[in-house]
This record gives structure tokens, sequence and C-alpha cells, in this order.
């Protein structure tokens, strides 16, 4: 009987132990946020600026690893070197950087180079080496949208990720598990929501937050 007592005390003290482990926060995945810049949008946009230029510039060097063309990577190397010629401490949309993401978005697949530099995510796209390239009008909005100038060294913290660009919604939209609707783009000078004039989108998360995608069910 006294044996019997005892393994069922086991039992409930083995219970409450997975209970209790279960409902806190997990370790690992506490460490890679922490250590991950590119976790999240929101991890990425709390840095200083300076810091988010250094893991944008580790970040592109990774992709001279992926099966690039020798126009693409020479391309690529060009916009590291925009990068790190850039005066310490600044991280902006320098024009020499729009222009030549522009001449990689025109020998480059939209898909590929909406992952590559639009999105944020701990894995490393992999490469569709397939589809469309960039419309002239999405060349011409990373030519010329040079987003809005930083109000602080932090600039904003976070921006929901069904915020972006108009020339990137059509992808969000794909996202949608049970269809969605692509909003209208940001007009009249509204100030509020996506529409808000602050980073947070497009190339490097530094372009201007010009439509929303929202999700049916959500």
């Amino acid at each position: 009987m006294k044996k019997l007592l005892f393994l069922n005390g086991v039992l409930i003290l083995l219970s409450l132990i997975q209970f209790f482990h279960s409902c806190s926060p997990n370790p690992l995945e506490n460490e890679q946020k922490e250590f991950d810049p590119f976790y999240s949008k929101s991890v990425l946009r709390s840095l200083p600026l300076e810091d988010q230029k250094q893991a944008w510039i580790a970040r592109l060097k990774s992709y001279q690893n992926l099966d690039l063309s020798v126009p693409q990577k020479a391309i690529l190397e060009n916009m590291i070197s925009d990068l790190q010629e850039m005066e310490s401490g600044k991280f902006f949309l320098a024009e020499s950087l729009r222009n030549n993401a522009a001449s990689l978005a025109k020998i480059m697949p939209q898909v590929d180079f909406v992952n590559l530099f639009c999105e944020v995510s701990s894995a490393i796209p992999t490469l569709q080496k397939s589809g469309p390239v960039c419309s002239d009008y999405v060349i011409n909005e990373i030519r010329t949208d040079v987003g809005p100038a930083p109000k602080s060294e932090m600039q904003v913290t976070y921006r929901t990720p069904l915020c972006d660009c108009n020339w990137t919604c059509n992808q969000q939209l794909d996202n949608c598990l049970y269809g969605g609707e692509l909003l209208s783009a940001c007009s009249g000078g509204a100030t509020t929501g996506c529409c808000t004039p602050a980073p947070g989108c497009g190339l490097f998360g530094l372009g201007t937050c010009t439509g929303k995608v929202e999700c049916a069910g959500e």
C-alpha cells in the first residue's frame, strides 16, 4: 500500500513538472530570439541602425554561397560594398544601393529578390530561380523610394508583417491560408495603420509601407 502511494506521488510530481515546463517559455527559443537578428522583423527592427546594417552585410555575404549567376554575384558584391562604405551608425537607402538593387531586380525572379532582400527569416531562403523578374513599376520604386527619414537612432521597432510595399503585397496575399483581400494602397496623406510614414518593408525593411493585405478569417 505504501509503495502504491509512493508511486502515485511520483507520477503526480512528474505530471506537475511536465505541466509547468510546458507552460514556461522555451529557453532555446528565447536564446535564438536574443542572438539571431533575423528571428523576426520586430527583433531586427529593434536593433540600433549600425547593428541592423552589420546584420544585413553578414546576411548578404552568406548569399554569395547560393547558386547565383555571375552577373548576379557581381551586383551582390557591389551592394555589400555600398553598405560597408556607409558611415558608421547610419543605415539608409543610399542612391548607389538602390541603383544596384534595381539592377539585380532586373535579372532575378521577383520571388527570389523579395525573399532575399525584403523578407526576414532565420533560414536562408531557397532560390526558386524561376518566374518573372520585377516589373518596370517595381524597378522604378526601388530606385526612387528612399524611405522615411529616421526619427531616432532606433527608428521603428515593429511593423506588422502584413504592412508592406504595394509591390510585395501580392506575395503577402499568396501567404493567406483562406484567401484574402488586397486593400487599396495608402493615399490622400493617410498616416494611420499601414500608412504610417515609417520604414518596415521593401528593400532591407527600409522602404515605406504603402499597402496592406487582409487575410480571410483573421
